[in-house]
């Protein structure tokens, strides 16, 4: 079947939004995020120590800094392709239930409850030293 430029370049489109909506709820949510904050600050849109960790910059209600650390995956390499595809595979396997299934039987929920639980520890335990211990990945950046 042939097609002009644009009919192609619509149906292109048209698939990768198709299986983009095809993701569980919370893998959307999260690689969308990841890629989109990514991009933004690679490309300059956003500037990247805006999405630094900053317990201090808590204080002037920069609220979003709690959860942008978890959505930049680093600059622009084949690092970044393997963080964003191991985004994809782990969050997409673990809301699925599969060998991830524990505890709770796994799913959607049990899955937010590990994501925030994880993160808190994370940013407590940062906090707490001092930033003495580096953490990957924008928390050294």
């Amino acid at each position: 079947m042939q097609c002009n430029a644009t009919q192609c370049i619509a149906m292109q489109r048209n698939k990768q939004q198709t299986w983009f909506m095809t993701l569980h709820t919370v893998t959307r949510i999260w690689f969308g995020g990841s890629l989109l904050t990514t991009c933004a600050g690679n490309f300059g849109m956003i500037n990247i120590f805006h999405l630094v960790w900053s317990f201090n910059e808590l204080g002037n209600f920069e609220i979003w800094r709690l959860l942008t650390p978890f959505l930049f995956v680093g600059k622009t390499g084949y690092d970044t392709l393997l963080d964003l595809y191991m985004i994809y595979q782990f969050s997409e396997q673990y809301e699925a239930g599969g060998p991830y299934n524990i505890v709770a039987g796994g799913g959607a929920l049990d899955y937010i409850f590990m994501l925030m639980l994880g993160g808190m520890l994370i940013l407590i335990s940062y906090a707490s030293l001092n930033m003495f211990v580096p953490a990957i990945p924008l928390f050294t950046t």
